[in-house]
Order: C-alpha cells, then structure tokens, then sequence
C-alpha cells in the first residue's frame, strides 16, 4: 500500500484564505490570488503552532484584535523577500555610469530603497557610491520595508553565498568579511545606509531624495494599490530624480510625474 503524507496542521479553506487576502490588501496592498493559498497556508501554519491555536479562524481573531502585535507579525509573515547583491544588472550599469559618473563630487547623493527587504540593494548602493564617488563622497541611503523582520536581517548585515553570487573575488574580499555565520558587510557602507520600517501606501516622510529603487514590489500591487504607492513616492522626489522599477513592472496608466529614459527607468519631470 502506497503511503501518502497528511497535512501537519490546519488545512486553510477558502473562506479562511480571503480573510488574510483582504487583510494583506488592507495593511500593505498587496493582491494575493488563489493561487497562493498554499504559500499562505504553511507561512502561517508557523504561527498556529507557536500559539497553541487549532484552527486559521481563530488566528485571524488574534491578528485582528485591537492592539494585537500578531497584525505586524502577519503581514511579515505574508510579504515575500528574495533578493541578492547587484540584482539587475543593467540597472547598476545605469546607476553607476550615467548618475554616478557625472554627479557633482560637492553635493549629497540621497538614495532611497524603498521596498529595501534583507538590504542588499541598499548595501550594494553603498559599495557602488564608495567604488565611483571615493571614501569622502556625501551620500546618505534610506532603506525602507514593511516588514521589521527582514529589516532586522538587514541590519545584522550577514549574507549567504547566493547573496553574493554576482558580486567578483575583488569585491567581496573589499567589502565583506568571511566568517562562519557568513559574509560580513564592512562597516564604511554599513554607515551609510540607514534602516526604518515604512508602508508604501503612506505619506513618507524626510528631505527629497535623488534616487529611487522601487523594485519588484509593485508587481503584487493591484491598480488602484499601484497608484497610491506611486504617488507616495513621487512626492519625496526632487525634480530630476531617477526611479528605478522591477524587470516586469510599469508605471500606473496615465501618470505623468515622469518620463521613460530606458525600460523600467524614469525621471521625474514634475
């Protein structure tokens, strides 16, 4: 007889599913579809089990009730992170040739990374302004997530080898340290780069920045999700800044506040 393994826990109805579904829309506006019912199902099957609670039902009454700090632990249990130093290549190519390479050595780069997740994209804006402006270079880099957790793992600063992959021999060896929990960032780009929580969907707060990096975040936005955390955005940028998008993610239809100099690659122009 052929054996088939059972869930070990709870299996997540449909019913229980659209409760998180409209919740993670309401707190970060993301749409998740039926499809990650299963994705779902074992992030919080996690929590059941630290909890003591038998069914998804009466989770939800524990994340929901008032003041309840299982609501942030959902929604960082329901925000997906997966990223690695110098993702994208033909950005960074951008990034470094056409702002870096003509950015007046006198006046502060503000870089912000606004959906930041573990931090390599904000240490990799680091190690790229110390590479091509030098050690003195007036930079100030802003990283931001919804989720404390994976901030809490960018500031740690400790990586894999797959988080490193692209990065050469002369560069991790410049700018990391190896020991056994990992590879180390060094602490002159740790310096630059300051981490806080933030929802996209809110008013953001601070001086106007230079350079946006919005990247693979959008796309679990829905329209009218998109447009809102669009806007938000917008408004910390200087006339002139750069904003950086995902390789399958486009502006919300009809906006205007910037022009396309190349694929996923925008000025902001009002």
């Amino acid at each position: 007889m052929t054996s088939i393994s059972q869930p070990s826990g709870p299996v997540l109805s449909i019913g229980e599913f659209s409760l998180f579904r409209d919740f993670i829309y309401r707190k970060a506006g993301i749409r998740l579809t039926e499809a990650k019912i299963s994705l779902v199902q074992n992030r919080l099957q996690r929590r059941l089990t630290a909890l003591g609670l038998a069914t998804y039902q009466s989770y939800f009454a524990r994340v929901e009730a008032p003041g309840s700090e299982e609501c942030q632990i959902c929604v960082e249990a329901l925000t997906t992170n997966e990223t690695y130093f110098f993702r994208h290549k033909e950005h960074w190519d951008f990034f470094i040739g056409q702002i870096l390479g003509r950015w007046p050595r006198e006046r502060r780069l503000k870089v912000w990374s606004a959906a930041a997740s573990t931090g390599e994209e904000a240490y990799s804006t680091a190690i790229a302004c110390l590479e091509h402006l030098g050690p003195q270079a007036a930079v100030s880099i802003e990283a931001t997530d919804i989720n404390q957790r994976v901030l809490d793992v960018a500031k740690r600063g400790i990586y894999s080898d797959y988080a490193v992959q692209k990065l050469t021999d002369y560069g991790r060896t410049r700018w990391f340290t190896r020991d056994e929990h990992g590879w180390r960032v060094a602490q002159t780009p740790r310096t630059l780069v300051n981490f806080h929580t933030h929802n996209l969907l809110d008013a953001g707060h601070g001086p106007e920045v230079d350079v946006v990096f919005l990247r693979n975040v959008l796309i679990y936005f829905d329209d009218a999700s998109k447009l809102q955390a669009v806007r938000q955005v917008a408004k910390r940028m200087a006339t002139g800044a750069w904003l950086f998008l995902g390789g399958s993610e486009t502006l919300p239809t009809g906006f205007s506040d910037f022009r396309l100099i190349r694929p996923q690659i925008f000025q902001k122009v009002a």
